[in-house]
């Protein structure tokens, strides 16, 4: 099976995003495992055209807090999608 990002065996350009704000909600539990994810998140947002200072990073100490701080971001910052 293919990769999402390949179609016809070409690979797809990431989309322009920017001028677009972003929120990283990332649960502390695992630092290690998160600090990675929020680096690839990073570098992806940043293929896509947004820069730095567009993306916000909140930290929530476990799973269980992530909804409430997506709703919480939602209603407080003004963000294009976490």
């Amino acid at each position: 099976m293919k990769p999402k990002s390949e179609a016809n065996g070409h690979a797809m350009p990431a989309p322009s995003c920017e001028g677009k704000r972003f929120a990283i909600v990332a649960a502390r539990f695992y630092r290690e495992l998160t600090d990675a994810m929020i680096d690839g998140a990073k570098r992806a947002l940043a293929q896509s055209g947004v820069a730095d200072d567009d993306v916000l990073v909140f930290d929530v100490p476990g799973c269980f807090e992530l909804p409430l701080a997506c709703k919480n971001i939602i209603a407080r910052e003004n963000v294009d999608g976490i």
